[in-house]
C-alpha cells in the first residue's frame, strides 16, 4: 500500500483520537445478527490503552461501555504483567449481540514459579514503545505488592459472569455483560 493510499485509508477509517465514526457506526448497525471482532495486540503496556480505545471505538453505544473498558483493560493488564504473553502478544476477542457483550483476553499463560527476572538491558532500543527492561527499572515493586488482587475484585463488580480457562500453552480470561 502506498503512502497516499495508507493516509486515503486511513481519513476513510475516521479519528484516531477515540470517537466513534461513520465506519465504527456502521458496524453498530451489525449488532442485531452478532458480531466477533478479534484483535491482536503485541504484549507491551503500551497496548493496554490501545486495547481500550479499541472498545470504546467500537462498541460506542454499548450501553455499558465503561464497564467493557474496564474488564478490557484489567484482563489486558493482567495478560502484559503476569503472563508469558508478556513482549510477544495477547488477543482480545469481542462477541457482540443484542443485550450481550463477551469479553475474553487470551494469553499465553502464567509465568512458572518464581516469576523470572527483569529482562537484561538491550543493546539498542529494539522498539518504538518503552522496553521491557525499561518497565522493570521504572516499577515501583513494593507499591505493586498492595495493588495485586484488586483487578479481579473490580472484573468481578463490573461484569454479570467472569472466569477463566487454562490450556497447557494459554489461558484465556473471560466476562459477560447483558442489558
Amino acid at each position: 500500500m502506498s503512502q497516499s493510499e495508507f493516509s486515503t485509508a486511513e481519513r476513510q477509517a475516521g479519528d484516531t483520537l477515540g470517537k466513534p465514526n461513520a465506519w465504527t457506526k456502521q458496524l453498530v448497525q451489525k449488532w442485531e445478527s452478532g458480531m466477533l471482532i478479534l484483535i491482536a495486540l503485541p504484549g507491551f503496556s503500551s497496548m493496554v490503552q490501545v486495547a481500550r480505545m479499541a472498545v470504546r471505538n467500537l462498541l460506542p453505544s454499548c450501553p455499558r461501555i465503561d464497564d467493557a473498558v474496564l474488564i478490557v483493560s484489567e484482563f489486558t493488564t493482567s495478560s502484559v504483567r503476569h503472563s508469558t504473553s508478556r513482549g510477544v502478544r495477547f488477543e482480545l476477542a469481542l462477541d457482540v449481540n443484542p443485550g450481550h457483550l463477551r469479553i475474553e483476553v487470551r494469553d499465553g499463560g502464567p509465568f512458572g514459579y518464581p516469576p523470572p527476572a527483569p529482562l537484561a538491558a538491550p543493546s539498542f532500543p529494539t522498539q518504538p514503545w518503552t522496553t521491557l527492561y525499561d518497565e522493570d527499572q521504572q516499577r515501583n515493586r513494593a507499591a505493586e505488592v498492595e495493588e495485586y488482587g484488586l483487578g479481579l475484585a473490580l472484573i468481578n463488580a463490573a461484569c454479570d459472569r467472569w472466569g477463566t480457562s487454562r490450556y497447557p500453552d494459554h489461558a484465556v480470561w473471560w466476562a459477560e455483560l447483558a442489558w
